[in-house]
Formats: C-alpha cells, sequence, structure tokens
C-alpha cells in the first residue's frame, strides 16, 4: 500500500510515532505483568522500526526530504 504524504503530514506522523515511543518507556517500567511488558517492548521497537522508514521517506511534493522533517533514525537499542 503507497500512501501519498506532502512534508507537513510526514512531520506529524513522526511526531505522533516519537510521542508514542516516549510514552511507552514509562509504561513499560511501571508494568508488572512480564507478558504485558514483553508486549509493550514489541510494540516499542515496531513503533522504531516505523520511525526509522518514515525518517527515511520523502515526501512526495516540492522536492522535500524526510530530513527536512523527521528526526534522525532511532537505535533499536
Amino acid at each position: 500500500m503507497m500512501i501519498d504524504l506532502n512534508g507537513t503530514e510526514l512531520d506529524v506522523l513522526v511526531r505522533l510515532v516519537d510521542e508514542a515511543i516516549d510514552g511507552i518507556g514509562p509504561e513499560i517500567h511501571h508494568t508488572r505483568t512480564s507478558e504485558y511488558k514483553d508486549d509493550l517492548k514489541a510494540q516499542r521497537l515496531l513503533l522504531r522500526n516505523l520511525h526509522d522508514r518514515l525518517a527515511t521517506t520523502a515526501p512526495i511534493t516540492r522536492g522535500e526530504t524526510a530530513s527536512d522533517y523527521a528526526s534522525a533514525p532511532l537505535s533499536t537499542a
């Protein structure tokens, strides 16, 4: 599936993914159930991979690059 995003839309999407990643850390820390904690860690990894893909994606319009809008790729460590 392909979605055409302009620079502003890409910026919003990357910021939302960043916020979701930031929000998972404390939730993982405060979770006592190991199964749920593992699910959260898997979700964080998925979000980090998504962030990295978005950060290397160029918007469709005006020759903008994703680096104009997205932060650097996140490490998965």
